[in-house]
């Protein structure tokens, strides 16, 4: 069973992605970027990987806070399209998959588990 973190400032959306993934024996923990930065040095947070959801714009500090208190997991945006060039510096803050935001719930499921994997 993976452990994936959920990251977005949209609670429907949050309540959504874990009911698809615990659904389908993923452990998940949930937070709005302001939750996960007030969530302390050590984060309390454990993950084999995260899920940003970045609709209302790709925030590279979010990106940050998520690479600092998960060092070394890989991150997945779920997202419009983005600029080649800022793909390029996701990279470096750990993002290892985009997912569209059309996406179908099995696209994202199979996904995760790829990046997990």
């Amino acid at each position: 069973m993976s452990k994936v973190c959920l990251v977005s400032d949209q609670p429907v959306l949050l309540s959504g992605f874990a009911r698809i993934l615990e659904s389908r024996e993923f452990e998940v923990s949930s937070f709005t970027t302001e939750s996960l930065r007030a969530a302390g040095s050590d984060g309390g947070v454990g993950a084999d990987l995260a899920l940003l959801d970045v609709t209302a714009g790709l925030a590279f500090d979010v990106l940050a806070d998520l690479n600092n208190r998960l060092p070394g997991c890989p991150v997945v945006l779920w997202s419009d399209k983005i600029p080649l060039d800022l793909v390029f510096k996701t990279l470096e803050f750990g993002v290892r998959g985009l997912i569209p935001r059309t996406s179908e719930p099995e696209f994202l499921v199979s996904s995760l588990k790829k990046v997990a994997s």
